[in-house]
């Protein structure tokens, strides 16, 4: 499988604050709470995996 077919999994807290349509600082606070996952670090490089994050979500939304 090419590199080109992979579809992208690793985001920046920004790109994920932006998919959760929040801002960046509030993003953080969650993080921060517990309310969503923690990052990855890559390469120096914080990152949050989408398949986490959209786990988080979903049972963010179950329970309210």
């Amino acid at each position: 499988m090419s590199k080109e077919n992979l579809e992208k999994r690793i985001y920046s807290g920004r790109e994920i604050a932006k998919y959760c349509n929040m801002a960046y600082s509030t993003f953080f606070k969650y993080v921060k709470l517990g309310k969503l996952p923690k990052p990855l670090l890559n390469n120096a490089k914080l990152g949050w995996d989408i398949t986490k994050i959209n786990k988080r979500l979903d049972d963010l939304q179950k329970n309210s």
